[in-house]
């Protein structure tokens, strides 16, 4: 899967905030995309399922993934927009990491 011009020519990073804080960056260079978590007193998990569709989860630490204590947030890119998403539209921690795929995102 390629990705678009308009992304392989970005070139800067995008701060996503959860809670009011900078959680994930996002750093697109020359077409490569890398994510990664900043400083979070939780439990994380990223799911790169391609260069359009990342998955986020955020817990207490010590939650197991298929409990109802995650936060989760559905980063699609397309073109040269990043969006994010929350699971069932809430930012709580009431979603399980396991069924992020089958969840609606708003």
């Amino acid at each position: 899967m390629s990705l678009s011009k308009e992304i392989k020519d970005l070139e800067k990073d995008k701060f996503i905030e959860v809670d009011g804080k900078p959680a994930i960056r996002v750093s697109i260079v020359g077409g490569d995309i890398s994510v990664s978590s900043v400083a979070v007193e939780e439990k994380s998990v990223i799911d790169i399922v391609s260069n359009e569709l990342i998955y986020f989860g955020y817990a207490t630490i010590g939650s197991n993934e298929n409990t109802a204590s995650w936060k989760i947030i559905k980063m699609t890119i397309i073109g040269s927009i990043i969006k994010s998403e929350y699971a069932q539209g809430v930012s709580t921690y009431t979603n399980i990491w396991d069924d992020r795929t089958t969840y609606s995102y708003s």
